[in-house]
């Protein structure tokens, strides 16, 4: 998991239950997945989302890179995110 923090709010993407094949290049992934969800204007919430998706598909990556993306994808619907205080997104 992790905690997202704005001057606003704060948000925790919940820990996945994944195969670890390797983790070199997952904390890039993560950034690089907050990178492209402020290019896209993602909310808070949405943007938990999308860089521990991110993270995730270098975590369990059996293939190259060409199949991150699908990855992404995938994790994405699997990842929960609560704001302190309240329920899931």
């Amino acid at each position: 998991g992790a905690v997202f923090v704005t001057e606003e709010e704060a948000v925790r993407a919940l820990p996945v239950t994944a195969e670890v094949l390797d983790t070199v290049g997952a904390g890039d992934a993560m950034v690089a997945g907050i990178l492209s969800a402020q290019l896209q204007e993602l909310t808070l919430a949405e943007t938990a989302r999308h860089a521990t998706a991110f993270s995730l598909a270098v975590l369990t990556r059996q293939n190259g890179p060409e199949e991150i993306r699908e990855s992404v994808a995938a994790w994405q619907e699997k990842v929960a995110v609560v704001a302190e205080g309240h329920g899931e997104f």
